[in-house]
Parts: C-alpha cells; structure tokens; sequence
C-alpha cells in the first residue's frame, strides 16, 4: 500500500498494520516529536550524484526513511519565495486574514503586529527554509534497502495521474460498451 501524506495518522498505520498490509507512506517530518526531527535535520544532505539517504527505525518498530536531495532543494525553495512574494503583494489590501491568504500553508510566515498590521515574520521563514529539500517515508516494510521504499513511493503519482486522464476523459466522452467482456474490463 503507498499513500500520500493525507493517509498518514496512527489510526490508519495500526488499521493496516493489523490487517497485515505492508505500506509505505509518506510522512509528515514537521510533525514527528522534537528529537526526531533533530536527528532528521542534521542527518546527511545531498552535495552531488545520489540522494543522501537516512533510515531511522522508530519505536513502534516501523521504519522512518528520509531522503534530501538538491533537486527538491531547489524546488522547495522556489515554491516558498513565490509563496512569499504572493504575500507580500497582498499584505494592507485586506483586514480579514483568512480572505487574505486562503492557503494555510503560508498564514504561517505572517504575524499581526499591535494595530492589527501585518508582516512577514522572517524567523519562521527562515525555520521553513531548514526543511528545503527533505522528504521522507514511514513504512513497516523491513528488509528492505530505504532506496527502494522511496522507489516504490516515488511511483505513486503514476498511479494518481491514471486515475486524473481516466477521470478527465470520462467525463468528456462516454464509453459505450455492448460486449459484456468490455463492459467489465471497464
């Protein structure tokens, strides 16, 4: 089973695990307890050729793989200066901080200053950036080398962009089928 960071709770590991299914799941590293995000963020980073990997067993037995790699790095990067300069054109346009930014994920570099002003609050900026580039999976797979669960989980947006093209193209056209043999492999 390989799952995004949505799938990602206790709840669901255990409900798996009990059910014997073998997963790989993407984690959500921000969240894990303070010492293990520590150890995450002073593991090894990529400088050149292959990814620096970290593979971390944790308590409960499953296995914390975490990868950081220059590309993502960069990527990373990108994406939180465009967040930032969107904000920034939007900050004194609005009093309502919801309407403002719709999305949560940047709410957090803003602070509300005395009068109610808004700024862009640079230590979290500079927390956010620490993150740049890792990426990591929980899995209760063992026995296997970390490079391959971050393989398998790698592969999980061909399966998600199957799903869009089947969606999207269903619901341009219909399928007819009279063959009762095509009507089921649909």
């Amino acid at each position: 089973f390989v799952a995004d960071r949505a799938m990602m709770c206790e709840k669901n590991l255990t409900a798996l695990e009990q059910a014997g299914v073998s997963y790989v799941v993407a984690a959500k590293l921000k969240k894990l307890p303070k010492s293990l995000t520590e150890q995450i963020l002073s593991g090894p980073r990529q400088t050149n050729g292959e990814p620096a990997l970290q593979d971390i067993t944790l308590p409960n037995g499953r296995r914390l793989v975490t990868t950081h790699t220059l590309a993502r790095q960069r990527k990373d990067e990108k994406d939180r200066i465009r967040g930032i300069e969107r904000l920034q054109k939007k900050i004194g346009k609005g009093k309502n901080l919801k309407k403002l930014v719709p999305n949560y994920g940047y709410q957090k570099f803003l602070k509300v200053e005395g009068d109610g002003k808004l700024l862009l609050d640079e230590e979290k900026m500079h927390r956010e950036e620490i993150w740049d580039g890792l990426h990591g999976v929980i899995s209760n797979i063992k026995g296997v080398p970390g490079e391959e669960l971050i393989a398998h989980y790698s592969r999980l947006w061909i399966i998600e962009e199957s799903f869009r093209i089947h969606k999207h193209n269903l619901s341009i056209r219909p399928i007819y089928h009279f063959n009762p043999d095509r009507i089921e492999a649909h």
